[in-house]
């Protein structure tokens, strides 16, 4: 029987779609011997990092918690990791970033985004890259378009000027990060600068896409 009081709680932040339901299997594994708590972002188009980061606070657990950020929520559990340094028990990032992971030039196309005109092949090419089923490529397309286009433009520019680097240094728990070889999205920049930036910091790279957590639900820290 699990010890509820002794095992920190294990808090999982969701890529951009803020659904949570691409986590669903990686949770159910987790809660085999933790409790887990999935925590999901409204669909709507003026919360931006700032109010997303209130959002997830406000939703912490009083006792001691793993923080997990994933792809768009990273800069979200960056600076959660040092306003709630007391409670933090550790911290994973997984595909994720600091700060804008890709040109701000490229900021300008964001405005041309419309799920009726993103090809399902694109979103798998660059999430998937060839891995994972068909049950888990169809779960993806459901819930990109399931998505406002309000929301995704609005998370996409968010991702675009974030820079969360003056937190890195100040994080005090232990650090783990995944990154996938077969990441079409952001690349190993990324990874490099969190490495170097934060003291105690792990990192453990997967043969897996941008999509991690989705694919290598069998991977053990």
């Amino acid at each position: 029987m699990r010890d509820h009081e002794a095992q920190p709680n294990i808090v999982l932040l969701p890529g951009l779609d803020g659904t949570g339901i691409l986590l669903e299997e990686l949770a159910s594994k987790l809660a085999e011997n933790f409790d887990v708590t999935v925590i999901t972002y409204p669909m709507d188009a003026s919360l931006g990092y700032k109010e997303l980061t209130a959002l997830v606070r406000a939703q912490l657990p009083d006792k001691p918690f793993i923080l997990l950020g994933e792809s768009f929520s990273g800069p979200i559990a960056i600076e959660l990791a040092v306003q709630e340094k007391e409670r933090m028990a550790g911290l994973v990032l997984a595909a994720t970033f600091a700060k804008a992971p890709k040109p701000r030039f490229l900021t300008p196309l964001i405005s041309l985004y419309h799920s009726a005109l993103a090809p399902a092949w694109l979103s798998r090419a660059l999430l998937l890259s060839g891995f994972g089923d068909n049950v888990l490529s169809r779960k993806l397309q459901t819930v990109l378009t399931s998505l406002p286009d309000a929301v995704v433009r609005k998370r996409l520019r968010e991702v675009m000027a974030v820079d969360k680097t003056e937190f890195l240094h100040q994080i005090e728990c232990p650090t783990l990060y995944f990154s996938g070889k077969k990441d079409r999205l952001i690349g190993a920049k990324p990874a490099e600068l969190i490495q170097n930036k934060v003291p105690n910091c792990q990192a453990q790279t997967l043969d897996a896409p941008h999509m991690l957590l989705a694919t290598r639900v069998d991977v053990r820290a």
